[in-house]
């Protein structure tokens, strides 16, 4: 069983919700992914355009485990831990069928899936370890506005021409791809002699 605040769990949920893919015949990524690595519950989702990953430290070290509960399942699953304050603990345990979150007035039991997962940290890994370039990016900001539920203040870079985005915040790591823009001005160099 793996023990933490409503607060964070509330906290991972809206940081990464905003990136789960609507598309449910993708059920992989029609969900936020929740792993426990036995220190950390992260929080994924990604649409295939932008990557959210989320964590929060577990009260006591856990067993490892990982569910996908539904995009279709998020919205009650989030009213019922906003009913607990804050610094209630809810105890997590996830079984073939499902999450099972207990507090202490009661359980709810959210159902869930373990099926292949994108391999995430290597993404990442993948991400940091590429040096900047230094090229214009181009962002398409409906997919920016996704990033307001991350933190208040964010750092970026970008590792190098049409690769993603990276995003920073507290506890929280996330990528977005570029998108194209058709243009013979596609170097700094002409955007500042323009």
């Amino acid at each position: 069983m793996t023990t933490i605040n409503a607060h964070r769990l509330q906290r991972i949920i809206k940081q990464t919700r905003p990136h789960v893919s609507s598309d449910d015949t993708l059920p992989v990524i029609n969900g936020i992914r929740f792993e426990c690595d036995g220190v950390h519950i992260h929080a994924l989702a990604t649409d295939r355009y932008t990557f959210a990953a989320a964590r929060v430290k577990v009260r006591e070290e856990a067993e490892a485990w990982s569910i996908t509960i539904a995009e279709s399942d998020l919205d009650w699953v989030t009213a019922w831990v906003k009913t607990h304050d804050g610094d209630t603990i809810l105890n997590l345990q996830a079984t073939e069928t499902g999450l099972t979150i207990t507090a202490d007035r009661g359980s709810l039991v959210v159902p869930g899936r373990d099926e292949p997962f994108p391999k995430w940290q290597g993404m990442i890994r993948d991400v940091l370890e590429n040096a900047s370039s230094g090229d214009l990016v181009n962002l398409d900001t409906k997919m920016l506005a996704r990033w307001k539920a991350a933190d208040t203040h964010l750092r970026v870079w970008q590792t190098e021409a049409e690769k993603p985005v990276v995003i920073i915040g507290h506890d929280f790591i996330g990528m977005q791809m570029p998108s194209r823009y058709n243009s013979d001005t596609l170097d700094r160099a002409a955007v500042i002699a323009a």
